[in-house]
């Protein structure tokens, strides 16, 4: 009987070995299948090239999340910093050019240069606007340059003349060497006077005081009386009449 039966329980226990470790495996397989099987948003996701729902979004030291790359932020960002350039070229951001309005007396100063720079403009005319101009002009040097221009081109007396008057009206220390050129330069005596008389009020110029007086010297009796009283100072005669 024990010799019999040997075989049989060793066949027996052989089995039930091989039955455990069957289910054994089997555990571990569904146990692997069940771990690494997704599981929606509860389950591990192993993105793939780095690209996934769930990957994290850097933040920025500001604390704002920033663009991801490739997203539309980033070309947006890049759009909006191209507009804002070529606002910023037109001077006011996304708007037209700021138009600039002149007042009522800014434009009729400027009409009143036009017209003394106007080759077809009468003495005249130039005179009335110059007169115009020493108004306006409070600290009497805006319009210095644009008188003794004139000066040094008028091509007539008449313009001179009153030129030579304008200037009278208010002295500038530029004014003392054109007209000091207008005394030479001029033909007729009643401008040579008029630049004369306009003078007396720069006698404390040396070197205009002196060239006055040399040319004083040759150039007439006439003259030389208006010299000398521009000389002396005798602003009752200069400042009178033309």
């Amino acid at each position: 009987m024990w010799t019999t039966n040997c075989p049989l329980q060793r066949k027996t226990q052989r089995g039930a070995a091989s039955g455990a470790l069957l289910a054994v495996t089997a555990l571990v397989i569904v146990g692997a299948a069940y771990y690494f099987y997704p599981r929606g948003s509860d389950g591990p996701v192993n993105p793939e090239d780095g690209t996934g729902a769930s990957q994290e979004t850097p933040e920025t030291p500001s604390g704002k999340t920033a663009p991801k790359t490739g997203e539309s932020g980033v070309a947006n960002a890049g759009q909006e910093a191209t507009g804002a350039g070529d606002a910023n070229k037109g001077g006011v951001a996304g708007g037209p050019e700021k138009k600039v309005v002149l007042t009522r007396g800014e434009k009729q100063i400027m009409e009143w240069e036009g017209t003394c720079h106007d080759p077809a403009a009468s003495d005249k005319d130039k005179l009335a606007a110059l007169a115009g101009l020493r108004k306006t002009d409070k600290t009497g040097e805006q319009f210095v340059p644009l008188m003794t221009n004139l000066l040094e081109e008028a091509k007539t007396d008449e313009l001179a003349m009153g030129l030579i008057l304008e200037m009278r009206k208010r002295k500038h220390e530029q004014f003392g060497t054109f007209l000091m050129d207008a005394v030479r330069s001029r033909q007729t005596q009643e401008v040579k006077i008029a630049a004369i008389r306009t003078l007396g009020a720069y006698m404390n110029e040396p070197a205009l005081k002196s060239l006055l007086k040399q040319y004083g010297e040759g150039a007439g009796s006439e003259i030389d009386h208006e010299v000398r009283a521009a000389i002396e100072g005798r602003k009752d005669h200069w400042d009178q009449g033309q």
